[in-house]
């Protein structure tokens, strides 16, 4: 029986150096040659001496600076750290290794002034040829393991893996709430001229967020921040900060009008956690969709709440006592408007922070009852405004009860921020609310409401729809908080 040989190749290699410098040009759309002649790439090459040559002339030991090409100056590749970044070890030994044993300081600068460009090239030309040949593991980051290509170490891997799906802020803005198509991706020479961002960077963000998006959208019964951290191996921040992303772009949420406007990427992505928290479903974290019985549950109350004119009379009448009952407390009347404390889940950067109180960090903890109410509340109203915020009571719940049943009609639903701010934030502000006093009303609004104090008596499911109402409040109450002072 003849014998079968099984011939195969064998290579050895090192796992591949990565200049987090030259891979952030990379991804950022740069050239070999502006990544060799950037200060950046000189600058964080520590073996050279703080981008320094020293050179043996003979008799003294000269330290001359990398040089650059002329009008460089003011080119810049923006560093992922601050700290100096190695290149590969031949680079380095080829540049300690230039000696210049005789002759005179022109000869010397001569050498200078081209040898280390040469070799900042050269290195810089390897490691783009690199990033190219792993561009397409690194868009399926799970196969990057099993490359046989390349040798990568752990930390190497979370570097290329996290630094291809970081984004620009900027940039991100413009895609927020809109459908990601191809005829999008082609007009986006038009946002790279505006942002001054490069095309090819554009383009990578742009086909990275339709990807998450192409498989988070398919699997809309799975978490989608388990989906991401899975699938394309992302660290969990960089992975809830596109579920948040992705949530607007699938509601649609418009974000073009002029009055939403100053709301920034990192500002939306703060928005869209405080809308999932408290309006999405509570069974399935991190989903795309809202809680199906809070959606109708808000939508049935509006006709409840607007069957009868004296149901909004009342539903103020007990708000006014509680503000009655704040005003003539010790612990509220005793404080000084510089004492007043910091709204509910706001710290002094006017940033949202998880709070128990306003159910950030858990949807399901609202507070209900008076005496935490009265410990939580910023300031109480009195005299002209308590007056000017009954004048405004009923168009202002009205505006609440009308965003609630928008929760039920996806077009609707898309002009959420812009009505907050036209049928919430505009009234209150009329009236010259403070953001303290703002916070105040919500809490008493969330807290007066029983049904039977109203008149409700005919309500089923009382009970979850008291608690469907107290939440839907605590999304309204996060969202007009966070952006008062901002729009």
């Amino acid at each position: 029986m003849e014998k079968t040989k099984i011939l195969f190749d064998v290579f050895v290699s090192e796992p591949i150096p990565v200049n987090k410098v030259i891979y952030r040009s990379w991804l950022d759309g740069y050239s070999e040659k502006e990544t060799a002649y950037s200060k950046d790439l000189s600058s964080n090459v520590h073996s050279l001496n703080n981008s320094n040559m020293i050179i043996n002339t003979g008799n003294s030991v000269v330290t001359t600076p990398i040089p650059l090409v002329p009008g460089s100056s003011n080119m810049s590749v923006n560093s992922l750290v601050n700290t100096p970044i190695g290149v590969n070890s031949s680079l380095i030994q080829n540049i300690q290794s230039t000696q210049v044993s005789t002759g005179s300081m022109a000869n010397s600068n001569s050498i200078v002034n081209k040898e280390p460009i040469h070799l900042l090239l050269g290195e810089t030309e390897d490691q783009f040829r690199n990033f190219t040949l792993l561009q397409t593991a690194l868009e399926h980051p799970k196969t990057l393991s099993s490359n046989s290509m390349f040798q990568i170490d752990i930390i190497n891997k979370r570097l290329l893996i996290e630094g291809y799906y970081d984004f620009d802020e900027s940039f991100m803005r413009e895609l927020i709430g809109r459908k990601l198509t191809s005829g999008q991706r082609r007009d986006l020479d038009d946002t790279a001229e505006k942002l001054r961002i490069r095309l090819s960077s554009c383009e990578r963000q742009f086909d990275n967020l339709k990807r998450i998006s192409r498989l988070v959208f398919s699997d809309l019964k799975t978490s989608a921040l388990d989906i991401i951290m899975n699938e394309f191996s992302l660290n969990r921040d960089l992975s809830r900060k596109y579920v948040r992303i992705l949530f607007l772009c699938f509601h649609r949420i418009d974000l073009s009008k002029k009055r939403v406007q100053p709301l920034k990427t990192f500002g939306l992505i703060r928005l869209s956690e405080i809308v999932m928290s408290h309006w999405g479903d509570p069974l399935r974290s991190y989903t795309m969709e809202l809680d199906i019985k809070l959606k109708e549950d808000v939508r049935d109350l509006k006709t409840y709440l607007t069957s009868q004119k004296d149901i909004p009379e009342k539903y103020w009448k007990l708000i006014k006592a509680r503000y009655q009952t704040l005003t003539s407390s010790p612990k509220i009347s005793s404080s000084t408007p510089s004492q007043a404390p910091t709204p509910v889940g706001l710290n002094t950067g006017g940033q949202l922070t998880p709070s128990s109180a306003t159910g950030f960090s858990n949807p399901n903890s609202i507070q209900n009852s008076a005496a935490n109410s009265t410990i939580l509340l910023a300031s109480s109203l009195v005299g002209e405004k308590l007056k000017n915020l009954e004048s405004k009571f009923k168009p202002i719940l009205k505006g609440i009860l009308s965003i609630g049943s928008s929760l039920s009609d996806s077009k609707e639903f898309r002009n959420l921020f812009e009505d907050i701010a036209e049928k919430i934030i505009d009234p209150l502000k009329r009236i010259d609310l403070l953001i303290n006093e703002t916070d105040t009303f919500f809490i008493l609004l969330r807290d007066v409401f029983v049904p039977e104090s109203l008149g409700l008596h005919s309500l089923r499911h009382k009970d979850r729809i008291v608690h469907n109402w107290k939440s839907f409040l605590e999304g309204i109450r996060g969202v007009v908080v966070y952006i008062y002072n901002e729009i």
